[in-house]
């Protein structure tokens, strides 16, 4: 128990002083006078950032489709159906593989 409230106790500063806590509108209140010696800083203007693409080329595989890529970045119905039919075709092609691969393996079987 004693454990528990030594530890509780060391921690309580650094929780406390991790948190910035805030209630006025600056730092120092002088009892007697004005609460704030200095003017708080006024807010400072923020520039409005360019947009970023939603899929950079940094975050993107080095081996993605083209055809996905390009329907990502500008998603369009026709552009849909060209990378659908695209996949169906490469779909096709890697059964036809598997079909051969399974066709040599029983020939080679005796």
């Amino acid at each position: 128990m004693r454990t528990i409230l030594a530890v509780s106790l060391l921690a309580l500063p650094a929780l406390s002083s991790a948190q910035d806590l805030r209630f006025l509108t600056c730092g120092e209140v002088r009892f007697g006078g004005t609460s704030c010696l200095t003017p708080p800083p006024p807010p400072v203007e923020t520039v409005p950032l360019a947009a970023e693409p939603l899929f950079p080329p940094a975050s993107v595989a080095r081996d993605a489709p083209p055809l996905l890529l390009r329907l990502a970045e500008d998603p369009t119905l026709d552009k849909a159906r060209q990378f659908l039919a695209w996949q169906r075709r490469r779909q096709a092609r890697l059964q036809e593989v598997q079909r051969l691969l399974k066709q040599a393996a029983e020939e080679a079987t005796p």
